[in-house]
């Protein structure tokens, strides 16, 4: 039986089930739909049931471990954890499906296996996970967070910079949307 809402949570607002910047959806195995936001004050992720009910959140807006200030990419990987890119503070998240904190991957830079502006995430069939940065390049990392290689190297003005989404396919080809090239 499918569920067809239009919408989930109470409108624009700070207080738990109101949004006041929705960022990304991810919808957990169990059909938990996760929302992440930029609100002020309360947690950032947001969590509801498949019918659009409010159930809880989590993610402090912070710098600490687990907080986060401005998610742009969520989604779950094999092991059911959820992963969250921070813009802002430079690292992947990753949460269990209750929203308990679990670890970043943090090596903020320029350098392959550092992460600048992380604004996407890719998982393959094998678990590996591509993060590109909002100004590239496109880094693939293993499943527990060790640096494999990157692609899709940032070349302006004429070349690949500013991507704003990612996505993969069955076969492990990885898509990214560039914002500037002609």
């Amino acid at each position: 039986q499918m569920c067809i809402r239009d919408r989930i949570g109470l409108g624009p607002g700070n207080a738990p089930a109101y949004f006041a910047g929705p960022r990304d959806v991810a919808v957990a195995p169990t059909g938990l739909i996760f929302v992440s936001d930029v609100r002020t004050g309360p947690p950032r992720i947001q969590v509801f049931s498949p019918e659009g009910e409010y159930l809880y959140d989590f993610a402090q807006k912070g710098v600490g471990p687990g907080h986060v200030l401005r998610t742009r990419a969520m989604l779950f990987d094999p092991d059911r954890r959820l992963l969250a890119t921070d813009i802002d503070n430079m690292r992947v998240n990753l949460y269990t499906i209750s929203g308990d904190f679990l670890e970043s991957w943090q090596e903020d830079g320029e350098n392959p296996g550092e992460l600048n502006a992380p604004y996407g995430l890719v998982i393959d069939r094998n678990g590996d996970v591509f993060v590109p940065g909002y100004y590239g390049p496109c880094q693939k990392f293993t499943r527990d967070g060790t640096f494999l290689f990157s692609f899709a190297h940032p070349d302006p003005p004429d070349g690949p910079v500013c991507f704003t989404s990612a996505t993969g396919d069955r076969w492990g080809n990885v898509y990214l949307a560039c914002r500037g090239v002609e």
